[in-house]
């Protein structure tokens, strides 16, 4: 509520007329002046010294009134009628009033002269007279007829202090309009003084000798340039013309429009129209103009009005500076300030994930910040040096071609990327048409221009960053130093995240063998136990010949009988099979939905690539005690007990087996 009461009390504001403000503002504060003294006679002069509370309440009322329908006109917008309103009803009030409490001896005396007063400082001419004659006439007439002996009715007495109360009020108003109208008249000889300094200056530029505007016209660096009222060029120095790329003679053919282009016209016009010819100059602001091959440039441009002794308009003469050079540093500044952010945005994204896959997404999502495209695809080198992979790409669905994650290519086959690798530099194919070493595969038959910039890890290439562009000549030097130093920025953020995953790797992985080590084959059976992959079964292998293996060829044999244990059972399961060395010797194998019947088959499976690979290997053979069980909805780990036990059950078979073959 009180939010709306201030913003009732506040002056309404027109933006596109300041003086027209300014106005508003000082009728608002006559008006909230009118209100505080009606609240001061309201709650302090009626209470005690008036004996007609009645009349005067009713008075008070209709002052009120006043104001909001003065408030009304002021909304509006009608200033000058809300102020005359409001000043005119209270002159017309305090003559009633005048009347009825002692006439010309009333003290509302002195209140009809303040308000006269205000009128005269606040209004023209014709409105003081009229009041300060109303006003004399008013007097008069109550003076008249006190002479007279008329006996006025005088329902209202008059102590001192009620005298001292309209005296204030008198005092306080016109001590209150003198200082607003001050002001204002402050705000606008400031203002003519500024618009007469300005007028001088173009009056004084206009005055100068031949002799002096010659030197001021041959010595100027910048372009300096004289047209009639027109836009016709009539004079112009050297630096000028060599600005425009015109001859004398064709520039005095033209016209201020035949050198601006048409989006800046309106403008400009514009700025003739509310600075020059109103000021006598315009602000120092900025265009573009056209030179005469039609390259456009921009300019600093200055405006002066010339004018007779009679004041006419003659022409204005112009300062013309071309900026073309400062546009450039402050685009390079903006550039490099974008390009510092870019790159500082990219490394926190690259640096926020160790996830290879998320870390590829990112180089992606940000590299368009770096170095503008069509599409980007990110190849990495496998260990072998030659294969490359596309590991993620951007852009080539949306034109047609089908999906490249995964393609493989040989590097020795790219004669583009050698010589990018071999220089471990950018590489910049500026038409794929004119190049030789370019090879159109069916994802890059729309690409024009081509830019390659090598990922290095300690000067180590593993693999390439491919920006393509429909355009020809779309990628210059500069964006290669930049997707370069973008590039080293992939590198860090990928040699993390593979030394990470090597890491996931290590802590899941038995060195010796490459399976998965007794942790994860743990931890993947409280997984499983939780999961909807029933039935799940388990086998236990564990190896028979072990021992005497270490007996008789040392551990480096052991460890080469692991090694050959570990590919007989990758070539017996699946790959979705989770094979595990959970022991010395002892090995396990996960294997989700799959039933009794089938790890039956996958344990005869595992006899036979044994025999298989033993026949190949008759040096060092592979001999396996199996054991398998099966879970059909849940209770893993009990399964796995009773796998292990059927393990040792088949190993104590197989050993009496032997012993009987042996006696025999």
């Amino acid at each position: 509520m009180l939010k709306n009461l201030k913003k009732w009390l506040d002056p309404p504001l027109f933006p596109d007329n300041e003086e027209k403000s300014n106005r508003a503002r000082l009728v608002n504060s006559l008006g909230l002046y009118f209100v505080l003294a009606l609240l001061i006679a309201a709650f302090i002069y009626v209470p005690f010294f008036v004996k007609y509370k009645i009349v005067s309440w009713a008075a008070i009322v209709a002052l009120f009134a006043i104001f909001l329908i003065s408030r009304i006109f002021l909304y509006r917008g009608r200033l000058t009628f809300a102020s005359l309103f409001l000043l005119a009803s209270g002159w017309m009030i305090c003559v009633v009033f005048a009347a009825l409490g002692g006439g010309i001896s009333s003290p509302l005396i002195f209140v009809l002269a303040a308000i006269t007063i205000a009128v005269g400082l606040l209004f023209h001419s014709y409105i003081e007279t009229i009041f300060l004659v109303l006003s004399i006439l008013a007097v008069l007439g109550l003076a008249a007829l006190q002479q007279a002996g008329l006996t006025l009715p005088r329902p209202f007495g008059y102590s001192p202090l009620s005298i001292w109360f309209f005296f204030s009020i008198s005092l306080l108003f016109t001590s209150w309009t003198m200082k607003l109208t001050v002001r204002e008249l402050e705000k606008a000889l400031g203002q003519a003084r500024r618009q007469n300094e300005a007028r001088e200056l173009a009056e004084a530029i206009s005055r100068i000798s031949e002799s002096k505007y010659r030197t001021l016209h041959e010595s100027l660096r910048d372009g300096f340039v004289y047209a009639d009222m027109a836009g016709r060029i009539v004079e112009f120095n050297e630096p000028y013309r060599q600005m425009l790329g015109y001859d004398s003679q064709e520039l005095l053919t033209l016209t201020y429009p035949d050198l601006t282009p048409e989006r800046w016209q309106a403008s400009e016009n514009a700025i003739i129209q509310d600075q020059v010819l109103f000021q006598g100059y315009s602000d120092v602001y900025e265009k573009e103009y056209r030179r005469k091959d039609g390259k456009v440039f921009p300019v600093e441009f200055r405006t002066f009005l010339i004018r007779d002794d009679s004041g006419k308009h003659l022409g204005m003469w112009a300062i013309v500076r071309d900026i073309t050079e400062r546009k450039r540093v402050e685009k390079a500044e903006r550039d490099q300030r974008a390009l510092a952010e870019a790159f500082s945005n990219s490394a926190a994204a690259l640096n926020s994930s160790l996830d290879l896959n998320i870390v590829l997404g990112l180089v992606l999502d940000n590299v368009g910040r770096v170095v503008p495209h069509d599409a980007v695809n990110l190849m990495l080198l496998d260990k072998d040096g030659d294969t490359l992979t596309v590991a993620c790409s951007r852009g080539y669905a949306e034109r047609g071609c089908k999906d490249i994650l995964s393609t493989r290519l040989s590097l020795s086959t790219l004669p583009n990327l050698v010589q990018a690798a071999r220089t471990m530099q950018p590489l910049i194919i500026r038409n794929t048409l004119a190049n030789s070493g370019w090879l159109d595969f069916s994802f890059t038959h729309w690409v024009a221009s081509c830019l390659t910039a090598p990922i290095l890890i300690h000067q180590r290439i593993v693999g390439f960053l491919n920006l393509d562009s429909a355009k020809v000549g779309f990628f210059s030097s500069t964006d290669a130093e930049r997707l370069q130093a973008f590039a080293n920025q992939v590198a860090a953020a990928v040699e993390n995240a593979q030394l990470y995953k090597e890491v996931q790797k290590l802590a899941i992985t038995d060195i010796l063998t490459g399976l998965y080590n007794r942790t994860f084959f743990e931890t993947e059976l409280q997984r499983i136990e939780l999961g909807r992959s029933f039935p799940v079964s388990i086998v236990v292998a564990d190896l028979d010949n072990m021992k005497i293996t270490n007996d008789t060829l040392g551990h480096t044999g052991g460890d080469e009988l692991l090694k050959r244990t570990a590919l007989v059972l990758k070539d017996a399961f699946r790959t979705s099979d989770i094979i595990a060395r959970i022991g010395g010797d002892e090995f396990a194998i996960l294997l989700p939905e799959t039933d009794t019947a089938i790890v039956e088959e996958k344990l005869l499976r595992v006899q036979a690539k044994s025999i298989e690979f033993n026949a190949a290997h008759p040096d060092l053979p592979v001999r396996l005690s199996l054991g398998a069980a099966t879970a059909l909805k849940g209770g893993l780990p009990d399964a796995f007990i009773l796998a292990d036990q059927r393990m040792y059950a088949n190993k104590s078979a197989r050993k009496l087996q032997v012993n009987q073959i042996s006696h025999l």
